[in-house]
């Protein structure tokens, strides 16, 4: 009988010990199951991210190298020739300016026609062509106020004078439109603009 018990109880030991192991073992594979779970899912948003920031970089690498080329050119194409004209007008206008008053009359009209045929006219010309060909580079939705000013200024003298030269017709009785004085300002303002929103661009392409 006593060994009967003892069977019995060495029995139920093992079997205890084999529950136990079993148990042990369900849940190391539970655990090992939600563990791979999870790693895989955390895997998949960590790989989606990324892409996502991906993504997102060369959208934004994208645009700032759109910008980079319009700033560019209105650089390039627009404000910084205007730039160099007005100045050129600039210093070609204040030395006549220096030379005429100590001639005698005749000699400071063939000195005004000298400037006029070598530098006014065509710098003008240059001027005109730029406005009206790269107009969409301008900074801001509006032409300024100085740029109508000056194609007033331009055209009248342009038209006076070769109504006079071609037709005989004087027209001195008309006024000529002043020189814009913003002209200059606005040019300069949105070449500076330009160059610094270029600036900024190369710096966000760096970073």
């Amino acid at each position: 009988m006593s060994d009967y018990i003892t069977t019995i109880l060495s029995s139920a030991a093992v079997s205890a010990a084999l529950l136990s192991a079993a148990a042990w073992l369900l849940r190391s594979w539970i655990s090992q199951r939600l563990t791979s779970a999870i790693k895989f899912e955390y895997d998949q948003k960590i790989g989606a991210f990324s892409a996502e920031l991906v993504r997102i970089r060369e959208d934004r690498t994208r645009k700032l190298e759109k910008l980079l080329r319009h700033y560019e050119r209105q650089i390039e194409e627009f404000y910084g020739p205007l730039w160099n004209m007005v100045h050129q007008l600039y210093v070609c206008n204040h030395t006549k300016s220096e030379i005429i008053p100590r001639l005698p009359e005749d000699k400071a009209a063939r000195v005004e026609q000298y400037y006029q045929n070598t530098y006014f006219i065509s710098i003008h010309d240059e001027i005109r062509q730029i406005i009206k060909t790269k107009l969409y580079l301008i900074e801001g939705a509006e032409m300024p106020k100085s740029f109508y000013a000056y194609l007033k200024h331009a055209l009248q003298e342009r038209d006076q004078r070769e109504l006079f030269q071609q037709c005989k017709v004087d027209t001195s009785f008309l006024p000529g439109a002043p020189w814009p004085g913003r002209f200059h300002d606005d040019i300069k303002n949105g070449f500076d603009t330009a160059m610094k929103r270029y600036e900024q661009c190369l710096e966000g392409l760096k970073a």
